[in-house]
């Protein structure tokens, strides 16, 4: 079950950030952006960054909630999700509250899509029967805040998004200057180092990274194939650099070894960057950020926002 509602809308709290014209390409994803929220810090910072992520390239931003089914420890029997939806002093009350805080963010004029099931699944219905180009979702790093919109339904909306999903981190206030792009050396390259370039404030220093793998158990003859392997990628990264440069962009290829989800957060953390992008790919090295404990590891671990890109037609 579902509802629609439509709330006024102000200016960003910020002003937009003067910034070259992009190609369309780029642009695109910043056209229809959709943010779910619970009503919490998080999700306000999620907020935040839509507002200004729309002020500056001039998408649409939409706002949503979903309510789910209440458990037995918090109301001492099970309430279904149902149920909210007849109960108008529950809906009418969190309603308020969500729309409070989207005006706190400057979205006086935002849709605000009330949904209800269950969290993940309703918000990547919701952003494909919207058309949404982007879904921008706080993230939530304590107990509190894992119950609806935290880390683990982030997980799964970018396990399953059909569109790009940015994780905000809840001490973000403004767009990033410096990100970390994680590249396995494939198809989809260029299309998420894009993607990130157009979340970012400007002048902007953009890191190419890729991880070599370690292997620890070296056959004999193989001596030197570190090296060998290195080379190959750091060329391929400085092809990859020259299809992204920009006006007021530096982009810094770079190959580093270990394990991707250890070796991206460090390398973030080492560099300030404010966000750290990759690709969801069915297979490669980048894959694992999205699988098991990797996905854990660089969602929760991260000290900056993260984007997931999901594969295009050509991957």
């Amino acid at each position: 079950m579902r509802e629609h509602t439509t709330i006024e809308r102000e200016q960003s709290p910020s002003a937009p950030i003067a910034r070259p014209l992009a190609e369309p390409a780029i642009e695109e994803i910043t056209r229809r952006i959709l943010v779910p929220t619970d009503g919490s810090k998080a999700a306000s910072a999620a907020l935040r960054i839509a507002a200004l992520l729309g002020a500056e390239t001039g998408g649409t931003v939409s706002g949503m909630t979903v309510f789910e089914s209440l458990p037995v420890f918090a109301t001492g029997f099970v309430v279904d999700a149902s149920a909210w939806a007849t109960d108008p002093v529950l809906t009418e009350s969190a309603v308020d509250r969500i729309k409070a805080q989207l005006r706190d963010a400057g979205g006086d004029k935002w849709d605000l899509h009330v949904e209800f099931g269950s969290p993940a699944a309703e918000i990547v219905r919701t952003a494909k029967a919207t058309g949404s180009t982007l879904i921008v979702i706080g993230l939530g790093r304590h107990a509190p805040l894992a119950r609806a919109f935290g880390a683990e339904t982030t997980l799964r909306v970018m396990r399953h998004a059909e569109m790009p999903v940015l994780a905000v981190d809840r001490r973000a206030r403004r767009l990033p200057h410096i990100a970390v792009v994680a590249l396995e050396l494939g198809p989809g390259d260029v299309r998420i180092a894009r993607a990130a370039l157009a979340l970012m404030e400007r002048p902007a220093v953009l890191h190419l990274v890729h991880v070599r793998p370690e292997i620890e158990l070296m056959p004999p003859n193989a001596e030197g194939w570190d090296r060998a392997y290195e080379q190959t990628a750091q060329s391929a990264l400085e092809k990859i650099a020259r299809q992204v440069e920009a006006a007021d962009v530096t982009v810094l290829p770079r190959v580093v070894a270990g394990g991707v989800a250890q070796r991206i957060t460090a390398y973030a953390y080492s560099h300030r960057a404010g966000l750290i992008a990759a690709g969801r790919h069915a297979r490669g090295a980048v894959a694992r950020l999205l699988i098991g404990s990797s996905a854990t590891q660089i969602v929760r671990g991260a000290d900056c926002s993260v984007l997931v890109v999901p594969p295009g037609d050509s991957d």
